[in-house]
């Protein structure tokens, strides 16, 4: 699992880019535990830590409308 020093870093950078944490937790997290489940588990801590982080500066860097991704998935369903 993600170690606290990592959500503890993750968190940081929500602050910084003035971002609720706990959405970007949950997603993050539920990816981490995707990769391990197709993957395997981690060989070690720090590339657990290493995908949330890269996963949590991703969701920071690019987010994602909520209204937008419905209407497009409306679009899609419609089409």
């Amino acid at each position: 699992m993600i170690s606290k020093a990592a959500m503890r870093q993750a968190e940081t950078l929500c602050r910084q880019k003035q971002q609720v944490y706990a959405r970007i937790e949950r997603k993050c997290i539920t990816y981490v535990r995707m990769s391990e489940s197709v993957l395997g588990p981690f060989e070690t801590q720090m590339d657990a830590d290493k995908l949330f982080l890269m996963l949590a500066r991703t969701e920071l860097d690019h987010p994602v409308d909520d209204v937008s991704t419905r209407l497009s998935q409306r679009a899609w369903i419609s089409a």
